[in-house]
C-alpha cells in the first residue's frame, strides 16, 4: 500500500529523478508530480474495473425529462467512469441495460437517462484513498506517472517512450490479476442453447 507521494517518488525513481517529501515542496519534481499526478491516475483508473475503486450505488431519481427516456438520474459525484446500469431483474443478466449520459438542462451537471424504475450504477470512483491501491495498480501507475515526468524532467524522449512501454506491460499483468480476484458464473448468451438439452 502507498501513498501519493510515495507513487511519486517511485515513479520519479524510474527516470532517476530527484525525490520530493511534499508535493506542495518548492522543487521542480513536485510541481511536475502535483501537474499531472491525477490525470495520470484518472486515466488508468479509467482503462479497467479495479475492484479496489468499484462502488455500486441506487442511484437518485431527479424530476427533470428527456425525450426518450422514462427516468433521469443524478450522476454521482465521485463517478469517473459507468461500468453499467442495472435493477434487481436485469443484475444477473448477460444482456447490459441502455443507458445515456446527458448533461442536466443549464448546468455543467450530467445526469443518467434510461427506462429502469429503481435503477442501481456499478462505477469506478475516483475518490479513493492511494493506500487501498494494490501493489500492482500502484506499480502501473508509477510508469505512467514516469512516462509524462520523462520530458518535461529530463528531456529525454527515449527515457519516456521506455517508461510507457513498461506501463502498458505492468498494467496488462495488473488487469489480469484483478479479474482473476472475482468470480462469475458463466451465463449461455442465446436461450435456445439451453432448451436444445
Amino acid at each position: 500500500m502507498r501513498s501519493k507521494v510515495e507513487i511519486c517518488n517511485i515513479a520519479l525513481a524510474h527516470i532517476r529523478a530527484a525525490t520530493i517529501n511534499s508535493l506542495d515542496e518548492a522543487s521542480e519534481s513536485a510541481r511536475k508530480c502535483k501537474l499531472l499526478y491525477d490525470n495520470c491516475l484518472e486515466s488508468t483508473l479509467r482503462v479497467f474495473p479495479w475492484n479496489f475503486a468499484m462502488k455500486i450505488n441506487l442511484l437518485a431519481l431527479t424530476e427533470e425529462t428527456v425525450p426518450g427516456w422514462r427516468y433521469i438520474y443524478q450522476y454521482p459525484s465521485d463517478c469517473l467512469h459507468v461500468r453499467r446500469i442495472f435493477d434487481i431483474a436485469t443484475v444477473d443478466s448477460y444482456k447490459p441495460n441502455k443507458y445515456r449520459i446527458v448533461s442536466a438542462l443549464n448546468t455543467v451537471e450530467r445526469r443518467i437517462c434510461c427506462n429502469l424504475a429503481r435503477a442501481y450504477i456499478e462505477y469506478t470512483s475516483k475518490k479513493i484513498n492511494s493506500e487501498v491501491y494494490d501493489t500492482e495498480f500502484a506499480d502501473a501507475l508509477s510508469w505512467r506517472l514516469a512516462a509524462e515526468l520523462a520530458q518535461p524532467l529530463t528531456a529525454d524522449k527515449s527515457l519516456a517512450q521506455y517508461c510507457e512501454q513498461k506501463y502498458y506491460s505492468v498494467i496488462g499483468t495488473a488487469m489480469t490479476n484483478n479479474a482473476n480476484e472475482g468470480y462469475e458464473e458463466f451465463k449461455e448468451p442465446y436461450d435456445y442453447i439451453n432448451a436444445r438439452f
